[in-house]
């Protein structure tokens, strides 16, 4: 009898474990830049060596809501995907609208 609740009460840690760190994993994801969805998942991390001026890697997001594609280079900001291949690094200056 006492196996039995040992036994079960392991099983129900482990599911719990499962299912707690799924959901803390889902919660971490990032906000879309475009749609502004929770949504944005890490596709890759790209170690670049030697390292620039940025750092030595970069990662490649992917927002399951609207399929928008953005990289980021160590700290910098997000930039979209056509930008980085068109050779940007970091995202535009904000402006800033004073009346």
């Amino acid at each position: 009898m006492e196996l039995v609740l040992v036994a079960s009460g392991i099983i129900a840690g482990v599911a719990g474990m499962y299912f707690g760190g799924g959901w803390l994993v889902t919660r971490h994801r990032n906000v879309c830049p475009a749609c502004h969805a929770k949504k944005l998942e890490t596709t890759a991390y790209t170690r670049v060596n030697p390292p620039s001026e940025h750092g030595s890697h970069y990662n490649s997001y992917t927002c399951e809501a609207c399929r928008a594609e953005f990289r980021k280079w160590g700290d910098a900001g997000m930039v979209t995907r056509e930008a980085w291949d068109a050779g940007a690094r970091e995202p535009p200056p904000v402006a800033i609208v004073r009346e």
